[in-house]
C-alpha cells in the first residue's frame, strides 16, 4: 500500500512539475502586447502609416488573414489565428461564421531589416453581396487594399465587384491568393499542376484589372475631349484681347478646381506631345502599375488557416546565395516560363528537355515535399531532416505531437510566416495617407464650380486653398485646417469602450478570458426610448439652425432600453485627412448639401469630446489624433445620418458620396407583438437606420413599417439586431418580398389615343386627396432611341450632374452647345422611326434623369419648356429646325386630347 502511495505521490509531483515548465515556456515564448502608449507614437510619423482593408468574395479567407496580423501583436495567440474570428464582434458573426461588418484594429509592424515601426490600420470588411455598402465603408476610409482569392474558387462574382469598388475609390491592391494548401490536400494536383491553375487565377485577376483600367482611360478620354472642345472656344474667345503665344491654361484658372487629375492629365499630354485620343498602347500597357506581378512584390501565395505564406522575394534571396545569381535576375525568372539548367547554370525563356519551371523547381517542390512529408507519409526522420536542412527551431512537443496539422503549423509558421509576407507587402506596395491623398483627391471631394470660387473674397479664397491644399498633403501640422469624413455609425457595447488603460495587455486578457468562457456578451439596452421620426435618406440631412453641441464624456452614453443591463453606444467610423483632432475642439458638422457659397442651415458647430483607437472588439480614449489615422469619434448618434464631413473650416468642400454597388430590394413588414412596445421598434428603427448604411426604413401610409434590405441575409441580420440591441422586444416578420420592375415588349405607337385598344392599356390614378389625377401608359421606345440614349450616357451624365459638368465645363455658352448638340441628335432619331411630331411633347429621361426612357407630357394647358430638367434655360422650339409647324402642332394637341 505504501509503495503504491509513493507511486502515485511521485507521479502527480511528475505532472505538476512539467505543467509549470510548460507554462514557463509559453510565457518565455508568448508574443508581447504592444502597448497603446506606442501604437499613438505612430500616429504622428504619417510615412510610416499604412491604411489597409481586406476585401474577397465571402469565405475566401479574409478573417483568418486578419486574425494571423493580429497575432503579431500579441492580442491573440497564433495558434488561435482563423478559430478566433477576433474581427467578428458580435454573436451572429461567429455563430454564422461569416463576417457582416466592416471592423478596424491598429496593429504595430516592426521591419526585421531596419527595425523601422510601422502602424497598420487594419479593416476587415464582409465579403457577402448583401454587405457591399459595409465593404464601401471600409475602402472610403483606407488607401490601399489587400484583395484574397480562393486558390480552389478563383476569380467569383464578388471578387469582381470589390475590385470595381477599389478602382472606383482609387485605392491601391495587393493580390494574396489564399487556400493554397488545398490544391494538394483536396485537389490532389501535382507540383507542376498547381503552378499552371495558378497562373490561370493570376491571369484572371488581371483580366478584370485590365477592363477596370481601359474603363477608366476612355472615361477620362471622353471628359478630356469634352474639356478641349471648352479650352479651344475659351482660347478663340481670349485671343482677342491676349497675345495668341500666351499659355490658354492660364485664362482657366484652373488651380482652384481642387487639385483636378483629368486637368493634370491635359496639361501633361499638351506639353509633351499634344495628343487628344488615347492609342492602343494605353489601353493595353504590359507594364502597367496596377497589374499583379509577383516580381513587383505585390502577389502573396498564402494558407491562412495553416499560417504561411510568402513572396518569391524571399526564395530570391535565399537561392541567390546558393546559385550565385543575382537576385534582381531571380525576381523577374522565378515566376512564370523560365527554366534552370544545374549543369549549364543557365536560365532559359523556353523548355529545355526535361526542365521544369523555376517556381515549381526552387519553390512548390518544397512545399509539397514538406506537405508529402507531414500529412501523408508522417514519417518523423524526415520531418526532423526538413527542419535541421531550413535551420527552423522548434519546440520538440510540437514536433511530437499526435495531430499531422499541429506539426505543419509549428514547421511553416516558423519558415513562411504568413504575417511576415503580408505585411512586408503591404509597407512596400501600399502608399502612405500623404501620397494616396494626394492621388486620390479629386475622387474623394465634390468638385467645385470655378465661378463660385472666384465670387469669394480673397480671404475666403485663401482660406478655401489652404484647406484643399492641406487636404492633397495630408498637413498635420497644428495649424493646419482639421478635415474628417466618417463612412458609418456603428454600435458597441458600453463595457468596452475603456476611458484609460495601461495598455494593449489589458485586452489580451480580456480576450482570453473570452476564450475561456466561449460566450460573447448580448449587446443590449437600459433606457426608455421616445418616438422620433424615420427618415428614408441613405446619406445625412441637417438642416437645424446653427448650434453648439457640447457632449461630456460622462453623459453621452446613448442607452436603448431599460430592460437590459448594457447599453450600445454609436461611434463614427472616420478618418482624418488633414489637420489634428484634438478633445474640446470646435468643428463644423457639414450636410452633403452644404456648400461654403451658400451656407444656408446644412451646418451644425460641435465640441469634440470623445476620441478613440479603433481596436476590434474594445476601443481606447485617445486625447488628439493627427491627420491619415483611422479612428472613432463619439457623441454624433443624434446628428449623423450614415455619413458626414467634418472640417474646422467652413470653406471646405464635401466629400462624395460613396459608390454602394448592391442595392435594397428585399421588403418585409415589421410590427410588435405587442402593441404598446411600438415606441421602442420605432426607435430600434431608427438606430438600425442611423448604423447600416444599406438598410431604408419605410413608413406606409397604411402605418406599417416596412424594413427594405440588401438580401435576405442582410434582413435576418438586421431583425436579429433589432430584437437583440436596438429596440429588445418580440417581432413578428412577414415573409421577404422581392421587387421587380416590369418590362414591355409589345411595338407601340405614341399617337391615336382614342383608339379601343389604346384606352385599355391607360392606368389612371392620383394623390389621396383627390385633388390632383393623371392618366399614363407605357409603350416601348424604338431600338434607334434606346441605342442613341444608350451610346449618349456619359455625356448625360456630364449634363446632368453638376459636379462632372462643373469639373469639365464652367461656361455657360459651351454648355448650351453640348445640350443643344445631344437634343439636336436625338430629334434626328426620332425623326427616324416616324416619331417627329412626338418629339414636341417630350419631358424627361429616366431612371435618375439619365436612363434609356422617356416621359412625354400630354396636357395640353401645360406650357412649361419641353424637357425642363436639361433645356430650362434655352429656348427649346429652335432646335426643331422649322420641321415642326404650327398646324402640326395644333393638330396633334387636337388628336391627344387630354
Amino acid at each position: 500500500i505504501n509503495a503504491e502511495y509513493g507511486i502515485i505521490v511521485c507521479f502527480n509531483l511528475f505532472c505538476l512539475f512539467y505543467f509549470i515548465c510548460l507554462q514557463k515556456q509559453k510565457k518565455k515564448k508568448a508574443m508581447p502586447a504592444v502597448p497603446a502608449e506606442e501604437l499613438v507614437k505612430l500616429h504622428l510619423n504619417k510615412k510610416n502609416i499604412r491604411n489597409i482593408s481586406i476585401v474577397a468574395h465571402v469565405d475566401h479567407g479574409k478573417t483568418t488573414l486578419s486574425d494571423s496580423l493580429i497575432a503579431t501583436n500579441g492580442i491573440i495567440s497564433s495558434r488561435l489565428a482563423g478559430k478566433v474570428r477576433y474581427l467578428d464582434n458580435t454573436k451572429h458573426e461567429q455563430e454564422r461564421l461569416i463576417t457582416m461588418k466592416s471592423s478596424a484594429i491598429s496593429l504595430a509592424y516592426s521591419r526585421p531589416i531596419d527595425n523601422q515601426k510601422f502602424l497598420i490600420n487594419l479593416i476587415d470588411s464582409p465579403g457577402h453581396v448583401d454587405f457591399s455598402s459595409e465593404v464601401s465603408s471600409a475602402i472610403r476610409v483606407t488607401d490601399g487594399a489587400l484583395l484574397l482569392v480562393d486558390a480552389v474558387e478563383g476569380v467569383c462574382v464578388q471578387t469582381i465587384s470589390v475590385l470595381r469598388q477599389s478602382w472606383s475609390e482609387k485605392i491601391k491592391l495587393c493580390l494574396v491568393i489564399n487556400k493554397i494548401d488545398k490544391l494538394f490536400t483536396e485537389l490532389n494536383l501535382s507540383a507542376v499542376e498547381a503552378h499552371l491553375h495558378l497562373k490561370k487565377i493570376l491571369e484572371r485577376v488581371n483580366a478584370a484589372t485590365a477592363i477596370e483600367h481601359q474603363t477608366q482611360l476612355l472615361r477620362d478620354n471622353s471628359n478630356r475631349n469634352s474639356f478641349l472642345q471648352f479650352q479651344k472656344f475659351v482660347n478663340n474667345d481670349s485671343n482677342s484681347n491676349n497675345d495668341n503665344n500666351s499659355n490658354s491654361n492660364s485664362n482657366l484658372n484652373l488651380n482652384l478646381n481642387v487639385n483636378n487629375t483629368i486637368t493634370n492629365r491635359i496639361n501633361n499630354n499638351q506639353n509633351n506631345n499634344q495628343n487628344d485620343s488615347i492609342s492602343e498602347n494605353d489601353l493595353f500597357d504590359d507594364n502597367f502599375d496596377n497589374y499583379f506581378l509577383p516580381e513587383k512584390g505585390n502577389v502573396v501565395f498564402a494558407s491562412a488557416s495553416d499560417g504561411w505564406g510568402f513572396r518569391i522575394h524571399q526564395f530570391a534571396e535565399l537561392y541567390s546565395e546558393k546559385l550565385g545569381i543575382k537576385k534582381e535576375l531571380l525576381l523577374k525568372t522565378l515566376w512564370g516560363e523560365y527554366y534552370f539548367d544545374p549543369k549549364k547554370k543557365k536560365i532559359f525563356n523556353k523548355p529545355q528537355g526535361n526542365l521544369i519551371p523555376m517556381f515549381v523547381k526552387f519553390v512548390l517542390n518544397n512545399v509539397w515535399e514538406a506537405y508529402q512529408a507531414i500529412l501523408v507519409q508522417k514519417d518523423k526522420s524526415k520531418i526532423e531532416k526538413i527542419v535541421k536542412v531550413l535551420n527552423l527551431q522548434v519546440p520538440q512537443r510540437e514536433l511530437a505531437s499526435s495531430e499531422s496539422v499541429t506539426v505543419l503549423r509549428a514547421i511553416f509558421t516558423r519558415w513562411l510566416p504568413l504575417a511576415n509576407a503580408t505585411l512586408e507587402m503591404t509597407i512596400d506596395c501600399i502608399p502612405s495617407p500623404d501620397e494616396a491623398q494626394r492621388f486620390r483627391i479629386n475622387e474623394l471631394l465634390k468638385p467645385l464650380p470655378l465661378t463660385k470660387v472666384e465670387c469669394l473674397d480673397e480671404n475666403s479664397k485663401k482660406e478655401f486653398d489652404e484647406v484643399c491644399k492641406a487636404i492633397s498633403n495630408c498637413d498635420s501640422s497644428v495649424d493646419a485646417p482639421c478635415v474628417i469624413f466618417v463612412s458609418k455609425m456603428f454600435a458597441i457595447q458600453q463595457e468596452n469602450i475603456v476611458a484609460s488603460r495601461p495598455g494593449m495587455a489589458s485586452i489580451r486578457m480580456q480576450r482570453i478570458k473570452s476564450n475561456e468562457s466561449s460566450t460573447i456578451p448580448t449587446i443590449t439596452t437600459s433606457t426608455t426610448p421616445t418616438t422620433p421620426s424615420i427618415t428614408t435618406s441613405t446619406t445625412p440631412s441637417i438642416t437645424t439652425p446653427i448650434t453648439t453641441i457640447t457632449t461630456p464624456t460622462t453623459t453621452t452614453s446613448k442607452t436603448i432600453n431599460n430592460d437590459k443591463n448594457s447599453s450600445d453606444k454609436f461611434i463614427g467610423f472616420a478618418r482624418i485627412f488633414s489637420g489634428i483632432l484634438k478633445r474640446g475642439k470646435e468643428i463644423y458638422i457639414l450636410a452633403p448639401r452644404y456648400n461654403f457659397w451658400d451656407k444656408g442651415n446644412y451646418f451644425i458647430k460641435f465640441k469634440i469630446e470623445e476620441i478613440y483607437l479603433l481596436m476590434g472588439r474594445a476601443l481606447e480614449s485617445l486625447e488628439s489624433i493627427p491627420a491619415g489615422n483611422v479612428f472613432g469619434i463619439g457623441g454624433l448618434e443624434e446628428i449623423i445620418l450614415k455619413t458626414a464631413t467634418i472640417s474646422s473650416s467652413l470653406f471646405c468642400p464635401t466629400f462624395c458620396e460613396m459608390k454602394i454597388i448592391s442595392s435594397s430590394i428585399v421588403r418585409a413588414a415589421i410590427e410588435p407583438v405587442n402593441p404598446y412596445d411600438l415606441p421602442k421598434l420605432i426607435e430600434g428603427l431608427r438606430l438600425l437606420n442611423n448604423s447600416d448604411p444599406s438598410v431604408e426604413v419605410i413608413l406606409q401610409e397604411t402605418g406599417e413599417n416596412i424594413l427594405v434590405t440588401a438580401g435576405e441575409l442582410h434582413l435576418e441580420r438586421c431583425i436579429r439586431d433589432l430584437k437583440e440591441r436596438f429596440a429588445c422586444i418580440e417581432l413578428e416578420v412577414s415573409p421577404p418580398i422581392v421587387s421587380f420592375k416590369e418590362g414591355i415588349s409589345a411595338e407601340g405607337n405614341l399617337g391615336k389615343l382614342t383608339t379601343r385598344k389604346v384606352k385599355k392599356s391607360i392606368v389612371k390614378a392620383g394623390l389621396p386627396n383627390k385633388e390632383v389625377e393623371f392618366e399614363i401608359r407605357a409603350v416601348r421606345l424604338p431600338k434607334e432611341i434606346m441605342d442613341y440614349l444608350y451610346i449618349n450616357y456619359e455625356k448625360l451624365i456630364n449634363m446632368y450632374d453638376e459636379s462632372q459638368s462643373n469639373k469639365l465645363i464652367d461656361d455657360k455658352n459651351c454648355y448650351e452647345e453640348q445640350r443643344i448638340e445631344f437634343a439636336r441628335g436625338l430629334f434626328e432619331q426620332f425623326q427616324k422611326v416616324g416619331w417627329t411630331r412626338d418629339f414636341n411633347k417630350l419631358w424627361a429621361l429616366g431612371p435618375k434623369l439619365i436612363g434609356p426612357n422617356i416621359l412625354f407630357n400630354n396636357i395640353s394647358w401645360f406650357k412649361e419648356p419641353n424637357f425642363k430638367s436639361l433645356f430650362s434655360d434655352y429656348n427649346f422650339q429652335q432646335i426643331q429646325l422649322d420641321n415642326i409647324t404650327d398646324q402640326e402642332n395644333a393638330g396633334i394637341n387636337a388628336e391627344y386630347g387630354k
